[in-house]
């Protein structure tokens, strides 16, 4: 009985222990699994990382393209907007140069006007003093007239008869052609007769004319004495 009994005991303890042995082989079949498992989940991980590390890689040359672009686009724009600017200053400073030379031959006219103004003023003042000196020159004058021929005067016979004498004092002009011009009587001999014959005779006398400084001939009053004496 015993022995059987101890039979019965090993066959159990024999079948706890390959009842063990499995729970322990499941157990390590079942960690072998979960390791797996986790490995995998580990390599799924670290694929995922790498994809999301190479997506982000991507992305961010994408984006780095993207401001490469916009930055070349900026520099071209920058660049374009530069060359215009330069342009309008360019033309701002050509404008302004234009101006300042039109400035400047305006200025350079209106000095050139004025000094051709002054020297035509300085030219009419000359002008007007030569014009005065030879206006006070032409009055001056220089020499009177001279006695060039004087025939006697006619006796009337009428004022010899009667006994008159006396002397006519008669004013004229002589002409620049040495002629007598309106002659008259202002200081009569107290005889008409003899103071006819004095205008008639002094008609005819002539005269080398009065000369001014600039020396031309200008004509000139005179007052002539004509004298009737009885012999």
């Amino acid at each position: 009985v015993l022995s059987s009994q101890a039979e019965d005991a090993i066959s159990l303890i024999e079948e706890f222990e390959k009842s063990e042995e499995e729970r322990l082989a499941a157990i390590e079949n079942e960690e072998k699994r979960l390791e797996e498992e986790r490995k995998k989940e580990r390599a799924r991980l670290a694929e995922q990382k790498a994809k999301e590390a190479a997506e982000y890689a991507q992305r961010q040359k994408e984006l780095a393209a993207e401001r490469a672009e916009r930055q070349r686009e900026q520099a071209i724009e920058n660049a374009k907007r530069q060359k215009e600017l330069a342009a309008q200053k360019a033309q701002r400073d050509k404008e302004l140069a234009a101006e300042r030379q039109a400035q400047a031959q305006a200025r350079a006219q209106q000095a050139q006007a004025r000094a051709a103004e002054a020297a035509r003023q300085a030219q009419r003042e000359k002008e007007a003093r030569v014009a005065r000196e030879q206006a006070a020159l032409s009055k001056k004058v220089a020499s009177t007239p001279v006695i060039q021929r004087r025939p006697k005067p006619s006796y009337p016979r009428s004022a010899k008869k009667a006994g008159q004498e006396g002397t006519t004092q008669i004013t004229a002009t002589i002409t620049t052609k040495g002629r007598i011009s309106s002659p008259r009587i202002s200081k009569s001999s107290g005889f008409p007769a003899l103071d006819a014959a004095a205008l008639s005779a002094v008609k005819k006398w002539r005269f080398i004319p009065a000369k001014n400084a600039l020396g031309n001939a200008i004509p000139y009053q005179v007052s002539m004495p004509v004298s009737f004496r009885l012999n």
